[in-house]
């Protein structure tokens, strides 16, 4: 009785005896009809893979289209999110005036303490608000010392800074 066994790769193989199977490794399971070339036999799983399909111009359209919409969604919230950024760095430009105009009362009506923080400084400077004269200004009115001017911009505090820094 002849029987057909199957190579990983597919190719058929008949046999008639004992003596006809081959050498490498088969499978019994025949491959399914439709199955896309190239395919392999996956012996842990005990079937046959097949590559995908190829795409139609109909399924093209269909993926393109989708695209298209996913493109124009991703522009609207890059739109979106450039304007509350821009928004946002207004507001934090309007906060950073707002602290060093603190500052600056501070100095004028002798109110003890300090209104202004560090670290509400160093992120002013950080975010680009604050510039080294800025920062310079803050120690000159005493919001901050000399070691907070080089702690915030990485450099010795100025004897003179040009306004045009």
């Amino acid at each position: 009785m002849v029987k057909t066994v199957y190579l990983y790769d597919g190719t058929p193989r008949n046999v008639i005896s004992d003596w006809d199977y081959p050498n490498e490794p088969y499978t019994e399971i025949p491959p399914y009809p439709g199955i896309w070339q190239p395919f392999y036999f996956d012996p842990e799983y005990q079937r046959w893979i097949g590559a995908e399909p190829p795409l139609k111009n109909s399924d093209l359209a269909i993926l393109e289209e989708a695209i298209n919409s996913q493109n124009e969604k991703l522009k609207l919230f890059i739109e979106r999110s450039n304007k509350i950024e821009t928004h946002n760095h207004r507001l934090l430009k309007y906060v950073g005036d707002i602290l060093f105009q603190i500052a600056h009362i501070r100095q004028s009506a002798e109110i003890p303490g300090n209104l202004i923080l560090v670290p509400d400084v160093q992120y002013m400077y950080d975010a680009g608000i604050y510039t080294n004269f800025t920062i310079k200004l803050l120690v000159d009115n005493g919001s901050l010392t000399k070691r907070n001017y080089q702690e915030i911009t990485g450099e010795e505090y100025p004897v003179y800074v040009d306004e045009n820094e």
